[in-house]
Parts: structure tokens; sequence; C-alpha cells
């Protein structure tokens, strides 16, 4: 029964062969060949985007963390009122399409700035500051006087939360170099072959 099993092809492209518990599955020299030949090209182009996504998020921190530094060092105090209060709720399917729900919550502020111009802004918050954030209520903000919609709660607050952006950009460029230096032995370990 062994050697049936070993004598077994299926459509020429595959050849299992029986050894003790195990069956062992081989692809034919020519689909090997077309295959090897695709697949440093598809790991490069995998650590292409793991790449493109690291930039995107360091760039992104790269700006928050620099609006964080401008509101620490020139923000100036406002008093502001709440006009609106937003509950968002948004469904999305997950991979292995379940429901997922995810809720987002944001207050709009109004305040003046020490030039008199009206300003009103929606910041997005966490769960706590919302529920203790009123409608009509007057909370002080600091606000940056050349960029009056950048406001935060204390002083360089846009910050808050940078700490796991830098540890994304590390998983996915880390990710990125380790899939391309991946592709790039496999590209070579190809190149001694033939």
């Amino acid at each position: 029964m062994r050697a049936a099993v070993a004598d077994f092809q299926r459509k020429d492209l595959v050849r299992e062969v029986w050894t003790g518990m195990q069956i062992k599955v081989e692809p034919n020299t020519e689909t090997n060949r077309k295959f090897a030949a695709l697949l440093p090209a598809i790991l490069f182009g995998m650590a292409a985007i793991f790449l493109v996504v690291a930039t995107v998020i360091f760039l992104a921190g790269r700006s928050a963390a620099a609006d964080a530094r401008l509101l620490a060092a020139e923000g100036v105090p406002a008093v502001a009122t709440i006009t609106n209060r937003t509950v968002t709720e948004t469904r999305s399917r997950d991979t292995q399409e379940r429901w997922k729900t995810t809720t987002s919550y944001s207050v709009e502020l109004a305040f003046t700035t020490a030039t008199g111009k009206s300003v009103t802004v929606e910041r997005f918050v966490d769960k706590g500051r919302f529920d203790s954030l009123r409608e009509g209520a007057e909370v002080e903000i600091f606000y940056l006087p050349s960029r009056p919609d950048l406001v935060g709660f204390e002083k360089g607050s846009a910050s808050a939360g940078l700490g796991i952006l830098w540890v994304f950009v590390g998983v996915f460029g880390l990710i990125g170099v380790g899939i391309g230096w991946l592709g790039l032995a496999l590209r070579r370990q190809m190149a001694a072959v033939v």
C-alpha cells in the first residue's frame, strides 16, 4: 500500500510520498521553479506594504509630536463651552465575518481667542473624559494662537497616546525588514542554485 501511495500523482502537480506516518508533499520541478521565481517578488511586495504603513504611521506620529511640542511651548489658556457631545457607533465585519462595533466619543468646544476670534472645534476624547463633560459646561483648554484649531485639555496633551504609535512604527518596520530580508535571502539562494 505504501508503494501505491508513493506512486500516486494528482494532475502532475503534486507527488505524495508516504514516509512512516506522514505524507510529504513535493511539488514537481516545473511548478517549484515557477513558484520559486515568484516568491521573492511576493515577499518584496509584502515588505514594501509593511514599510509604507510604518512610514505613514511614523509621519503621522511625528506630526502629532510636533503639535504637542508647539502646544506645550506656546499654548494659551482659554475657557471653552461644551456646545455638543456626540457618541458615534460604527459597525464593521472582521475577518471571520463577525460584526464588531466601535464607539468613539467627541465634544464640540466653542471659545474665543485672545484676539477676539470665535472658534469652534470638535475634539475626540476617551469615554472617561466624555462622561465628565456635560453640554453647556465650561472647561479650561489650551490652544495655539497661530492655529486655534489645535486644542488640548492640558498643556501638551496632544502627545497623549504617542507611545503606542511608536510601538506600531517599530513593529511594522521590523516585520517589513524581516520579510524583505527573507525575500533577499531566498533570491540569493535561488541565484546560487541556477
